[in-house]
């Protein structure tokens, strides 16, 4: 007999996993009850070994509580097929004394334990407290295992930054000494091409005196986190190195990289914006030239450090570039690629990425720090004609929705700066977006009501999905997708759904007998009919027809 003090223990464990297996509806049953009722409450059943082996490799139980002789896959080989693709999982075995054996033998292979039928509850208790004794020693293994390899990871990771350090720091190697440290330190680059980076927090004072040293700590870590996701995001490698109170890294480009200032503005500028928004705080960022060979590393450290101390005479929570005088070039803003890119965004009405695209466009005068007038207005006035002719081939009417185009030019020139001018462009860009959906919502609840009366006029035919489609000209998937987004519904469960209903209107007529009303509704397998109405609505024809 369980003590009741046993079950109130089990009731305190959380987070156990317990996965029953017999063919024996009433034994899964009677095993499901005895666990729950010493706490238990993450239980779940299957019929069979096949349906067990899915649940196992999705769900993960923690114990296994499997007859040992089932139809098709029996227990020894769910325990087998399970061992080679999953570890942890304790198998505990249920057999009868004809079985014993057969038990013993998947002992040996691997199984926990065993229990004989039929079971004692009691038994039942201490086997799963042995199960659990083992989960937790496991797992204090499992955790050893993974603290120790942290702590190596962690002290290569310190000498890794230490000789980037050095590095950076126009200290120079040679190839012999090169190659032997990067093979030691398990560092791989994937081209000579590299280009050093700093984030630096602005008012590095300020902040320090808000915070503990340990939150310190969590802010200079969340900082590298967000930094380091964007930049792999972008398919750059990176490596962290630290300078006085600065976040450096080392950006190493694949092969075949071009020295892309805006590419890397776009991408400096989601960092600075992810940083503002999660932690609250203002960056700068520096970035140096890009130079081809580790031994010139210094010379794009010298040049970020250069651009980070722009912010004393051009304001912080910026990104700054320094480049050599040769290397500035007139950039063509909105070519063709450009133009179907934000086309994209405009057919999926993408607000993030449009501003990110358009940020970029104005992100030669913002890297640079000179303004160039006239290149600026030209710039304007490619952005107002690009919305103006992307609305048009939308179908939309871009003069109701944003006015005149020379009255919008004239009034995007007059901002007082860049990120006016880009507030301002977003304003207009969502009062396009806005449009577009109202224009496709209009369109999408016509073609819908065209659809449903097909279907409704149809029903006793063998209507398809692409009959409908073919009939209100649009392809099998966008209309799918359509019908789904609109209604709720898939297209097969609506058409059921209208049959059935129709077929629920025939029978409270009473004139028709059922299997008359089945072809009248558009089953053509009367036994199909039975099971889909008595499914949707709890009763048998016959029984909704004396209702």
């Amino acid at each position: 007999m369980i003590k009741a003090e046993q079950i109130l223990d089990a009731k305190e464990r959380t987070g156990l996993k317990i996965l029953i297996v017999d063919d024996e509806a009433p034994a899964r049953k009677s095993l499901f009850d005895s666990i729950n009722n010493m706490g238990y409450t993450d239980i779940i059943s299957a019929e069979n070994g096949s349906e067990a082996y899915n649940i196992i490799l999705s769900s993960k139980p923690d114990i296994v509580l499997a007859d040992i002789r089932m139809p098709g896959m029996d227990g020894i080989e769910l325990l087998s097929r399970v061992k080679e693709t999953l570890e942890g999982t304790l198998f505990i075995f249920i057999s009868g004394f004809d079985l014993f054996e057969y038990a013993q033998k998947a002992i040996a292979l691997g199984a926990f334990s065993y229990l004989l039928k039929p079971i004692n509850d009691n038994d039942l208790w201490l086997v799963i407290e042995k199960s659990i004794e083992k989960l937790t020693r496991q797992n204090r293994q499992q955790e050893l295992h993974t603290m120790t390899k942290i702590r190596m990871n962690q002290g290569l990771e310190f000498m890794r930054q230490h000789f980037i350090h050095e590095l950076i720091s126009k200290n120079t190697y040679s190839d012999a000494y090169l190659k032997y440290k990067l093979g030691d330190l398990d560092i791989h680059f994937m081209s000579d091409s590299f280009c050093v980076m700093i984030v630096s927090i602005d008012d590095r004072e300020t902040v320090d005196s808000a915070m503990s040293p340990k939150d310190m700590e969590l802010l200079d870590f969340s900082i590298d986190n967000i930094s380091g996701e964007v930049i792999t995001d972008n398919n750059i490698r990176l490596y962290q190195f630290y300078t006085n109170d600065d976040h450096g890294y080392l950006l190493n480009f694949s092969d075949g990289f071009a020295s892309d200032y805006i590419y890397l503005y776009d991408m400096c500028h989601t960092i600075i914006k992810n940083i503002n928004r999660i932690l609250n705080i203002n960056v700068t960022i520096g970035i140096g030239k890009t130079v081809n060979g580790i031994n010139n590393l210094g010379e794009s450290y010298e040049y970020a450090q250069k651009s980070v101390m722009q912010r004393l005479v051009k304001g912080s929570n910026q990104i700054y570039i320094e480049e050599d005088s040769n290397t500035k070039e007139n950039i063509q803003f909105i070519g063709h690629k450009a133009e179907q890119e934000m086309l994209s965004y405009f057919e999926r009405c993408d607000i993030k990425s449009a501003m990110n695209l358009l940020e970029r466009f104005y992100s030669t005068f913002t890297a640079s720090g000179i303004i160039d007038t006239k290149n600026l207005m030209k710039l304007n006035l490619q952005l107002i004609l690009l919305i103006y002719k992307l609305l048009d081939q939308m179908d939309v009417n871009a003069e109701k929705t944003l006015g005149d185009e020379f009255m919008l030019y004239n009034q995007v020139n007059s901002c007082k700066n860049i990120q006016a001018m880009i507030d301002f462009l977003e304003e207009k860009i969502c009062l396009c977006f806005n449009s577009i959906l109202s224009a496709r919502e209009k369109n999408a609840r016509k073609v819908l009501e065209k659809a449903k009366e097909y279907i409704h006029q149809n029903l006793t035919s063998g209507i398809t999905l692409g009959a409908v489609a073919d009939h209100i000209h649009l392809s099998p998937t966008y209309f799918s997708k359509l019908f789904k987004q609109e209604t709720g519904e898939n297209f097969v469960d609506y058409v059921v759904g209208c049959r059935i209903n129709k077929a629920r209107e025939l029978l409270s007529e009473g004139t028709y007998k059922a299997s008359a009303i089945c072809k009248l509704s558009g089953f053509n397998d009367v036994k199909h009919f039975y099971k889909v109405f008595k499914k949707l609505t709890g009763f048998s024809p016959k029984e909704y027809k004396r209702l």
